[in-house]
């Protein structure tokens, strides 16, 4: 590493279905070499109880690159007011946000390369579907639909771990219990066993105290998410199709819950891909591990 990088957070408006929407995000200038501005960003999003800040700690261990880190549609302040969550709405903002940066930066054909964890993956998927020459590469970690051209016998397993998942969470937000729910996702992220209390193994006080604040600050993401409306399919014909188009690397941990390794497991196979496993690490990976996983994302660019 070199000279500490500087952030700065902004706000752009773009349009989206003849709104105007504001978005914020973190921008990093590389700080060990001049600055490119025909090379690729890094544009990070990522997942539910997030924002732009839980990359906050990356832009130094990429010195070379300029950084993007997105408050995703439907998060951050104000996000409340956007009911339910939607991956498609997710993307087609996504997509205008990154023409407008470019308009903005006046470099009208400059690409990204998307790092996406969690629920942003499928966002991403759908984005470069929709705007491919938008995109260089997709780097996902862990997806969560099922959907990829998933089988029948796959399908029933992954409801079944989703629903052994969703159940406490579904039943502390009915309570609203708020903070009971977010416990207990964060335990079901971390896949710990459970205990014999059946209280949460794992929660928010058990991690990082800017970690905390974000997830505090996002906590209505949650109930979104279980009212989202329904993720569109991608089937695993047009996931290859993609991937012949725009370059996808897939992963996830060895010690994840069923649910995000089946999804990626599927994408990964529709797209013929050898490897993926992250040995010793869970869904929580992006955030709780900032040099191993800015280690495997590094290693995973093409450029």
């Amino acid at each position: 590493m070199s000279t500490q990088s500087t952030t700065k957070t902004q706000q752009l408006s773009i349009l989206h279905r003849d709104e105007e929407v504001t978005l914020t995000y973190d921008h990093t200038l590389p700080t060990s070499s001049p600055r490119d501005r025909e090379r690729p960003r890094l544009l990070f999003l990522h997942g539910i109880l997030g924002d732009r800040r839980t990359w906050q700690d990356y832009p130094q261990y990429f010195p070379e690159h300029e950084i993007i880190a997105l408050t995703q549609w439907g998060f951050g302040k104000g996000g409340e007011r956007d009911q339910p969550l939607d991956t498609q709405e997710s993307a087609e903002t996504l997509c205008a946000f990154c023409r407008a940066l470019n308009e903005q930066e006046n470099t009208p054909h400059r690409p990204f390369i998307i790092v996406a964890w969690s629920y942003a993956c499928h966002v991403a998927l759908l984005a470069a579907l929709e705007a491919p020459t938008l995109f260089q590469q997709l780097i996902l970690y862990e997806l969560i639909i099922p959907s990829y051209g998933m089988d029948q016998a796959i399908h029933t397993e992954f409801t079944q771990d989703l629903t052994k998942m969703m159940s406490p969470i579904i039943r502390a937000t009915r309570r609203k219990k708020s903070a009971l729910a977010i416990d207990y996702f964060i335990a079901a992220c971390k896949n710990l066993p459970e205990t014999d209390t059946k209280e949460p193994s794992y929660g928010l006080m058990n991690q990082s105290e800017a970690l905390q604040i974000i997830k505090q600050e996002n906590d209505y993401t949650l109930a979104k998410l279980l009212n989202q409306n329904e993720p569109p399919e991608i089937s695993a014909e047009s996931l290859k199709t993609l991937h012949q188009q725009v370059p996808i690397t897939i992963l996830w941990g060895e010690n994840s819950r069923t649910i995000f390794q089946l999804s990626s497991k599927t994408a990964a196979k529709a797209i013929e891909q050898i490897g993926g496993e992250i040995p010793n690490v869970d869904h929580l990976l992006p955030e709780e591990d900032v040099v191993r996983f800015s280690e495997i994302v590094k290693h995973s660019l093409l450029e």
